[in-house]
């Protein structure tokens, strides 16, 4: 009960008793505008009355002159607990409904993922799926938010005490946390749509998506993994979740994490930048050697079509380009007409004296260019490797805490 005046203290009982100024009165032998007089705190009752007070009303001289019910410390605690009981029913409450409402923005989030996939398959429309995908996402994030808010505004009365309030907090930043993730993962699957689509009016395959969309979400889980990882050091000593010194150590071990990922990941990209450096479609590509000009020639003239399939030349046909052979010294040594479209670019080794005539074809380059792609994606797979690896390191070293 809040403390009051002696006279406001009177005031209260009395109305809690039923009684009027008048009946009040004449159970002290007073005028009942003296009662009003001590109400108004105008005047207080004197000393003599306080024990008459007192009895008329049920409770102690003492409590008259505090103006307040002194409770007893066994109702007090009983007291407590059961608003501490009914207080956290209030956060449960709260805690479960921000999670039901997360799951929905979630959802919203998942349905750009399928309508992007309805305009790629469907309609062939990369591009217009992503900024689908987009806008959903967009508006789970700005959903989510004013959830979190609301989620924080249910725990923002003095009433709450700071430990559980700070628990509170900390698992609804954590609930924050998940959901953005989860933007996070359905955002960076988006990417292959505009990173592979080279024109608005076309799609892109299922595996090609689904494959680099696996990569790049892999990648986000990561990424957002260590953010929150941050921030939850940082709430953890801000909300009182736990000491600062277990805090301190989980960031040590966490910076520790970063420079042997980062060497690990150096040590790589190097030996990345050092293979594309050094291989070359002409490393990996089949490639036919042709000692003699006359056979190099006849080779550069049958009609061929891209995929080395033989055709007719008839009188439609267009007139191929005439290409000459030059010796070491520029000088025009032979000529020949290029009817071979397989060819993807020739090369001229002089080191023997005569030339010898290296040919690759379309065919090979392309079995070149996909050795290429796979060593690099062997590399990308290496580069999570290192990071999941040193991430679950670094987790089981803060369970050790």
């Amino acid at each position: 009960m809040e403390r009051k005046t002696i006279g406001q203290f009177i005031a209260a009982l009395r109305r809690v008793s039923g009684m009027t100024q008048k009946q009040l009165a004449e159970k002290l032998n007073v005028s009942d505008k003296t009662i009003s007089r001590w109400e108004r705190d105008e005047c207080a009752p004197d000393l003599t009355l306080i024990p008459v007070i007192a009895e008329v009303f049920g409770v102690t001289s003492d409590e008259i002159l505090r103006g307040e019910r002194v409770v007893k410390e066994a109702v007090k605690d009983r007291e407590a607990a059961k608003t501490e009981k009914q207080l956290k029913r209030v956060l449960d409450s709260a805690m479960l409904s921000f999670k039901t409402r997360s799951i929905i923005s979630v959802g919203i989030a998942l349905l750009g993922l399928i309508g992007a996939m309805i305009c790629n398959f469907g309609f062939l429309r990369a591009y217009i799926g992503f900024f689908v995908g987009l806008v959903f996402i967009v508006g789970a994030s700005a959903c989510e938010a004013v959830f979190g808010m609301h989620a924080f505004s249910a725990a923002g009365g003095d009433e709450f005490d700071e430990t559980v309030v700070g628990r509170y907090k900390f698992e609804v930043v954590k609930g924050l946390e998940i959901a953005f993730s989860a933007f996070a993962v359905v955002f960076f699957m988006l990417f292959p749509l505009v990173l592979e689509a080279w024109d608005t009016y076309m799609g892109i395959t299922a595996d090609l998506w689904f494959a680099e969309g696996a990569i790049y979400a892999v990648i986000s889980v990561i990424f957002s993994f260590l953010v929150c990882l941050f921030i939850n050091i940082k709430l953890a000593i801000d909300y009182n979740v736990e000491p600062r010194e277990i805090s301190e150590k989980k960031r040590s071990l966490i910076f520790k994490s970063f420079k042997i990922a980062a060497i690990w990941i150096a040590v790589t990209l190097i030996l990345q930048i050092a293979f594309n450096a050094v291989a070359s479609t002409d490393v990996f590509a089949p490639k036919k050697e042709f000692e003699s000009t006359e056979a190099f020639k006849e080779f550069m003239e049958t009609p061929m079509d891209w995929q080395g399939n033989l055709y007719a030349v008839d009188a439609y046909s267009d007139e191929p380009s005439e290409w000459y052979i030059l010796d070491k010294k520029g000088n025009e040594i032979d000529s020949y007409y290029e009817w071979n479209e397989s060819v993807s670019y020739v090369k001229y080794d002089w080191k023997k004296g005569d030339p010898l005539y290296i040919v690759y074809t379309h065919e090979a380059k392309g079995i070149s260019s996909a050795i290429m792609e796979s060593v690099n994606y062997i590399f990308m797979v290496a580069y999570l490797v290192e990071i999941i690896v040193i991430t679950i390191k670094a987790r089981n070293s803060f369970k050790s805490l």
